[in-house]
């Protein structure tokens, strides 16, 4: 009996260490950082760690090892894709004051000429 329990005792500890693991990795690995709900749950008489992330209002998250352009990943239809950079880009603008149709791009110009083709590509 006192075996069985110090073995549930040494179990439980080991889970918890695994639980705080996964925690430190998902914080330690994405920027903003991620603040997961991590749990257990017994299912047949199994115990599992589920993981839980609620969407964020920090977007975009992305890796730090890999950068903002080459870390920022989205759901699309099941499956897990590079984000482009102009969602990346959107993303980052949602936060912001300004809406990313709004930014001025200053490495870009505009004639009379492409005004007055857009004006008549629009009529």
């Amino acid at each position: 009996m006192i075996r069985a329990i110090q073995s549930l005792v040494s179990l439980k500890s080991l889970f918890f260490s695994e639980m705080d693991a996964i925690t430190s990795a998902i914080s330690d690995a994405c920027e903003p950082v991620i603040i997961p709900d991590i749990y257990s749950q017994t299912i047949d008489d199994k115990t599992i760690i589920i993981v839980e992330i609620a969407p964020g209002k920090q977007r975009p998250y992305y890796l730090k090892a890999k950068g903002i352009q080459s870390g920022t990943y989205i759901r699309v239809a099941g499956t897990t894709r590079l984000a482009s950079r102009d969602l990346t880009a959107e993303m980052y603008y949602e936060n912001a004051v300004c809406s990313y149709d709004s930014v001025v791009r200053n490495d870009l110009t505009v004639s009379d000429a492409d005004i007055v083709d857009l004006c008549q590509q629009m009529k």
